[in-house]
């Protein structure tokens, strides 16, 4: 999770205090563009859209046993467990022990792909991660995962159910990642962060074109 006013202590909800700076401020890097409940601070982890979009599911182990939670009953957004603010429905007192991907169907393909400022070590402005199982050149059970730019990460579900049963051409990624970004509802005061929808959607472009191998 990654926010400068959290970073440079401010008091925000994350510290201990009763707002959420990004909000109200400069918004233009790392916050969410799907709105949020306390805290507009983006999920910033590569792995988690990955596992997302692979139908992962986790091991919990706590006193009173295992449980095994899908990515996004791990992962519901910005909540309070034990008070506290997080962005998992981990308890103080729980540790994973155990991350499991089903066996891929045969004609399974998946790629990520990431938007940062940096490089590949920085935290993404945007990101997404794709999967798909490809049969003749048509997809299906297609999952499309955006990073970056929300408080968990996010399905695409406007962009999934456009591309099962299409074959991946120029205008199909550009119309299903224009789809993806839909819901948007970007940040508006400073300078706002609307430039980060056409950074998302570049990022779905990518990933869908690194299915058909091509950049």
């Amino acid at each position: 999770m990654w926010c400068w006013y959290l970073r440079n202590n401010y008091d925000c909800w994350r510290n201990g205090g009763n707002v959420c700076y990004a909000a109200i401020g400069d918004n233009r890097y790392y916050h969410t563009l799907y709105g949020a409940n306390l805290c507009y601070a983006c999920n910033a982890s590569d792995i988690a859209p990955a596992l997302f979009a692979l139908d992962a599911d986790v091991t919990v182990q706590g006193p009173g046993g295992s449980s095994t939670l899908t990515m996004d009953q791990f992962m519901p957004g910005t909540t309070i467990v034990d008070g506290r603010v997080k962005e998992n429905s981990l308890r103080y007192n729980e540790i994973i022990t155990q991350v499991h991907m089903p066996m891929p169907a045969s004609g399974s393909m998946s790629a990520f792909f990431k938007v940062s400022e940096r490089g590949s070590y920085d935290f993404a402005m945007a990101s997404c991660a794709v999967s798909a199982t490809i049969s003749g050149g048509t997809l299906s059970n297609t999952r499309v995962v955006l990073g970056g730019v929300a408080e968990k990460p996010l399905r695409a579900s406007g962009a999934e159910s456009y591309l099962n049963g299409q074959q991946l051409s120029d205008s199909v990624i550009a119309q299903a990642a224009t789809n993806a970004l839909s819901g948007a509802t970007p940040l508006t005061n400073g300078t706002g962060n609307q430039f980060r929808v056409f950074l998302a959607q570049g990022a779905v472009k990518g990933a869908l074109r690194a299915l058909t191998g091509s950049s």
